[in-house]
Order: structure tokens, then sequence, then C-alpha cells
């Protein structure tokens, strides 16, 4: 399982449909799986108002990581049908 929190640096909301990429690396930094998830709430708290100012995402991998391995995490500002890494029927 990968979770995290995404917050924001400005005041602007990043692009609709925008998403986490998270990437398992092998020791040679290629990719061995990736995922495109949402993270939620889909609009970032702006971080003024009390309480939580973050969404979050998660993600379980499909393998066990490899020794060596590591991950890569990336908030990605586009839609996931533009992400080689969303999942495709």
């Amino acid at each position: 399982m990968v979770f995290g929190l995404v917050g924001r640096h400005s005041l602007f909301n990043p692009p609709a449909g925008s998403h986490v990429d998270v990437v398992l690396l092998n020791s040679r930094g290629e990719a061995i799986e990736g995922s495109a998830v949402d993270y939620l709430p889909r609009e970032l708290p702006s971080g003024r108002r009390i309480g939580f100012s973050y969404s979050r995402y998660f993600v379980s991998l499909a393998s066990k990581p490899p020794p060596g391995s590591s991950i890569k995490v990336v908030l990605h500002g586009a839609p996931k049908s533009a992400c080689h890494f969303a999942s495709r029927p």
C-alpha cells in the first residue's frame, strides 16, 4: 500500500483531471508498475480554513517491490485519459 497527502503551494487548484502517478521503479530506475490515482477531496483545500488542509491518495501495488526498488510519486496535471499509467479497458 502506498499512501500520502497532496497539498498546494499557491492559491490555485491544479487543472481539472489532475491525479497522482505512483510508479514502482527497479534498482536501475526503470518503471516496473505504475498507477494513476485520484486524490480526495478532488478540490485541494486552501490551507486557510481550520482543519485538514490536504487531500489524500492511496493505491495497492500489484506486486511486492523487489530489493533495491523505489517508489516515485508525482502530481500529474493532466487528465488520467492522457496518462499511460491509467487503467485502460
